[in-house]
């Protein structure tokens, strides 16, 4: 009797041994397929519905944004012609795997193992006209590595078209939490490469002050103007919101620094046409006296980014 039921219990394990990885190799095979259907964000779908046009009138691809895209987030994503009664609401998934060419003791992050390991984002977006010259891109993600919702890129825009010497001139103010990702070429670092990436890969432990290091951590209002199709000017303001505010949000506060009063940004380009042939070429950047780690009395670091983009199209 002891010898059978021996017997039964390893089959019983052989089964469910052989049940679990018949499990795990369905879930690779559907997640496999998935990666493989996937394709770049390209653009809202709800600007889809708004506006009646296909992706590709406002994207050449990812992020590279044509003339008319370039107008329809100038004119503060306001631009309708659809028939779509739907609200101005997207979504997107991104799950991620991650192999490193060696494990790293203590796993990839907190809660992960040392190496290939999955994981996942999820985003909600509100993005389209909100009332007359005033609309949105507003975004709201998941994320289970830190497994936490905070808010994402926001640009919240207000714009008037008109005149100015007799030349066609939009006139606009964004509001926004992230320097740069109010750039309606999509050519600076707030829509630089990877574009998407997973938090459990390595990343440079050196960058820039534009480059994503105060993202989501401020608010800024960039008043601009667009004139002729031709010259684009804007100048504004950040400050950085408070650990509290943070904390709501989503964001965590530990590790992050601040700025000592407004930090103004700027961006200037020019873009002269010729048939079906544009040619931008530019400079932003940002200037700010930095308080390191938020800790007051100790001094302040002044940094000033400066950088200069082109593009053809």
């Amino acid at each position: 009797m002891s010898g059978e039921k021996v017997a039964s219990e390893a089959t019983s394990r052989v089964g469910v041994t052989a049940y679990t990885i018949l499990a795990a190799a369905a879930v690779l095979a559907a997640v496999a397929l998935f990666i493989a259907g996937a394709r770049p964000v390209q653009a809202l779908p709800s600007y889809a519905r708004q506006t009646g046009q296909q992706c590709a009138a406002c994207h050449n691809g990812f992020p590279e944004l044509t003339p008319y895209g370039r107008q329809f987030k100038l004119n503060g994503y306001t631009w309708t012609g659809g028939t779509s009664n739907l609200p101005p609401i997207a979504a997107m998934a991104i799950p991620t795997f991650t192999n490193v060419r060696k494990g790293v003791d203590g796993g990839l992050v907190p809660g992960f193992g040392y190496n290939n390991d999955f994981a996942f984002t999820g985003s909600l977006f509100y993005g389209g006209k909100i009332f007359d010259g005033l609309g949105s891109f507003a975004q709201v993600t998941y994320d289970n590595v830190p497994n936490t919702i905070h808010w994402d890129n926001i640009d919240l825009r207000y714009a008037i078209p008109s005149e100015l010497f007799g030349r066609e001139a939009v006139f606009g103010v964004s509001a926004n939490n992230n320097p740069t990702v109010n750039d309606v070429w999509n050519s600076t670092p707030a829509w630089g490469y990877p574009y998407l990436a997973s938090e459990l890969a390595p990343s440079p432990g050196a960058m820039t002050l534009i480059e994503g290091r105060f993202a989501q951590q401020v608010v800024g209002l960039n008043p601009y103007i667009y004139w002729n199709r031709l010259v684009y000017a804007e100048v504004g303001g950040y400050g950085t919101l408070s650990p509290r505010t943070l904390t709501t949000l989503g964001t965590q506060p530990e590790g992050t620094s601040a700025f000592q009063g407004i930090a103004p940004p700027w961006r200037l380009a020019i873009e002269p046409a010729w048939g079906r042939n544009t040619w931008e070429f530019g400079t932003f950047g940002l200037a700010t006296n930095v308080i390191p780690d938020r800790m007051t009395g100790m001094g302040t670091d002044h940094l000033t980014d400066v950088g200069a983009d082109t593009q053809y199209a």
